[in-house]
């Protein structure tokens, strides 16, 4: 398929007072990572379900590699898999059973083996692949969860809070697999808290609050919308905000400045220009300044500044 993979267009959702969702707009293309972000009740629960047919829209269109999900979701569902925080594996199912069994529920024919082989191993279960699930740490039945969400191919992948509690070496291999995949063209919807993780995967981020869309972008547009870069200093002894202030004064664009309790250390994000001519005036006003590091701004300091102008 050559046009977008999701394409949702005003849709909303109401559940008694609460509007769940209010006219989101939101397009994912051909192995676009989207990074769908956003308070808790903010909607993002609502659109996975929605993604997933569990929720009948009060209004606007949601389509799914082109047909419509509120009356051909028979259709889109084979081509959809999902990662939740509560995976629900079967216990007793050990991890090539657990593969063999949706293989076959998402109407594998006769390359199922050859497919389950192939996920055992870029799951990294091969020593494992006879263990059941309920034996296996929470890390391993994360990647036994992936597997299965991926083991028909499909051309959704849908990840509900995916890295939430799992080890480290696990982190970094699920990491490297989502990027292999959308190299490979699936398209992927992930939601996630981890704002970190957000901007290292995605592609693209949508920030979502009460219901609405409050910005959209690459996750660099994003944070440029905040502001310039910034820099952290750290002075040799104890200075006030007004002192950083006052050695500022005149230069275009101390946005704002960030002083510990201890007056040792400040973060003072600017507004285009050179951290160069912060460093000048403060050497030249005296303030004996030990470090001096640059800083770039990041998705958090984004998302608060957008959720910040909506509130």
């Amino acid at each position: 398929m050559s046009g977008p993979v999701v394409v949702a267009t005003g849709i909303s959702r109401r559940f008694g007072r609460l509007q769940a969702l209010d006219r989101v707009d939101l397009h994912i293309g051909r192995g676009e990572i989207v990074g769908y972000v956003g308070p808790n009740g903010s909607g993002k629960t609502t659109t996975m379900r929605a993604l997933l047919g569990l929720v009948r829209l009060d209004a606007g269109e949601l389509h799914i590699l082109g047909r419509d999900v509120a009356t051909e979701f028979a259709a889109i569902g084979p081509h959809l898999g999902a990662v939740f925080d509560q995976h629900a594996l079967h216990p007793d199912l050990t991890v090539r059973e657990t593969l063999d069994l949706y293989a076959r529920l998402f109407g594998m024919g006769s390359d199922r083996r050859r497919r389950v082989d192939e996920v055992i191993a870029t799951m990294g279960l091969g020593e494992r692949s006879g263990m059941r699930a309920k034996t296996l740490s929470k890390g391993l039945q994360q990647r036994l969860a992936f597997g299965r969400a991926i083991v028909h191919s499909p051309a959704l992948l849908l990840l509900d809070e995916p890295f939430d509690g799992i080890d480290t070496e696990t982190h970094r291999h699920l990491r490297g697999l989502l990027r292999s995949l959308a190299r490979d063209g699936t398209s992927i919807f992930l939601t996630s808290h981890d704002l970190h993780e957000v901007d290292q995967l995605a592609t693209r981020v949508v920030i979502l609050d009460r219901g609405r869309v409050v910005a959209a972008g690459t996750p660099a547009e994003l944070k440029r919308g905040v502001g310039g870069p910034g820099v952290l200093l750290v002075f040799q002894e104890s200075v006030t905000v007004e002192q950083i202030a006052a050695a500022l004064d005149g230069v275009a664009g101390p946005r704002d400045i960030d002083l510990a309790p201890d007056g040792l250390k400040a973060t003072v994000r600017l507004s285009a220009v050179p951290v160069d001519a912060v460093a000048a005036r403060l050497f030249a006003a005296g303030l004996r300044v030990r470090q001096f590091q640059p800083l770039e701004s990041t998705l958090e300091d984004a998302y608060f500044s957008h959720l910040e102008e909506v509130r």
